[in-house]
């Protein structure tokens, strides 16, 4: 799952999210529907939304609702808040 969500983050920087799933989707074997709900659950597709502080100190960030925790792997990436 955390490379279907990298893949993801990697790809929206180039195109929009819907053609992002399709990509992701077809990548992973995955339904782009799939990723679209699971998008439209955690932030009702709204980019650059973050949760409230979870009980561990840790949020989540984004229209895939990534957790902060994940936030120094991702800037191997050069992907930050």
């Amino acid at each position: 799952m955390k490379k279907i969500i990298l893949s993801i983050i990697l790809i929206s920087n180039s195109c929009y999210a819907s053609d992002c799933f399709e990509i992701t989707g077809k990548a992973y074997n995955i339904d782009p529907l799939i990723l679209k709900a699971i998008a439209w659950n955690e932030s009702k597709n709204k980019n650059g939304i973050k949760s409230k502080i979870n009980k561990n100190g840790t949020y989540d960030i984004g229209i895939m609702q990534i957790n902060s925790s994940h936030l120094d792997l991702l800037s191997k990436f050069n992907i930050s808040e």
